[in-house]
């Protein structure tokens, strides 16, 4: 009660199976604090058999689930499934960890939040997708104007390679804007987009 669901996307894999990512948000408020509600609560994968008639929920991650490394996460935000060119599966997510801002904009901090950023899994199918293969993707610490990155876009280019949009808020989060980083053909990392 109180949650709706979107904030991802959606695949076709070759057997005909359409996935839907997501996640569970209610009206939390990390402008005010995180005590206007539980925000970002579950990210969660659906497949329909059927041609999108139906959905059964196949996987979820919830913040404990997603909070690795020593890392907590206090909100789940976007989403984004992606098939490579060798057929395996990529989750990109991104997520709110406690963290505090960087030493000289502590100040611009509301209590309880932390910072946004994105990461990956990957696996050979949806169905495996497993925490166990996070790894971070995005993250501006040492950048401040790209303090915040997330809700992931992902698609291929025409020359092989793969981009990751995003959106990117200033350490003050009274605007927001978009970026994006490339992922070249080949190559297993990505970088940021001048």
């Amino acid at each position: 009660t109180g949650f709706w669901f979107g904030g991802g996307n959606l695949i076709e894999t070759l057997d005909g199976s359409i996935w839907i990512s997501g996640r569970y948000r209610n009206f939390g408020d990390s402008r005010t604090g995180l005590g206007s509600g539980q925000r970002g609560l579950e990210c969660a994968i659906f497949q329909s058999k059927d041609r999108g008639k139906t959905f059964d929920k196949v996987l979820s991650f919830s913040k404990a689930d997603l909070s690795v490394a020593g890392r907590e996460v206090v909100s789940i935000e976007g989403t984004a499934l992606h098939i490579m060119d060798n057929g395996h599966i990529e989750l990109f997510i991104s997520t709110e960890k406690t963290r505090s801002y960087p030493k000289g904009l502590e100040s611009f901090q509301k209590p309880g939040t932390g910072v946004w950023s994105i990461d990956r899994m990957s696996s050979d199918s949806v169905e495996t997708l497993s925490v166990d293969s996070i790894e971070s993707v995005l993250e501006n610490f040492d950048r401040p104007e790209y303090l915040h990155v997330k809700d992931p876009v992902v698609f291929d280019t025409p020359d092989g390679g793969t981009a990751l949009a995003f959106c990117t808020h200033p350490f003050t989060w009274s605007s927001s804007n978009t970026g994006v980083s490339v992922r070249p053909a080949g190559a297993s990392t990505f970088e940021a987009v001048e």
